[in-house]
């Protein structure tokens, strides 16, 4: 998500990029396992609690 942040896209050929495209892939992927099955059986945290935890942090 730093990354992301650093690097906000300014124009169409920015989110064309691949770095660009592949970090938004990332954190996708990161916010299915949180919100997903998998880690509620490995966890009793709220995954939706923690991604907006872990989001403030960002910022």
């Amino acid at each position: 998500m730093l990354w992301l942040k650093a690097h906000r896209p300014l124009d169409e050929d920015d989110e064309k990029d691949a770095d660009y495209i592949d970090a938004v892939a990332e954190k996708e992927s990161i916010e299915r396992f949180f919100l997903g099955g998998w880690f509620s059986m490995l966890t009793d945290l709220d995954g939706k609690v923690l991604l907006e935890k872990l989001k403030c942090e960002v910022v």
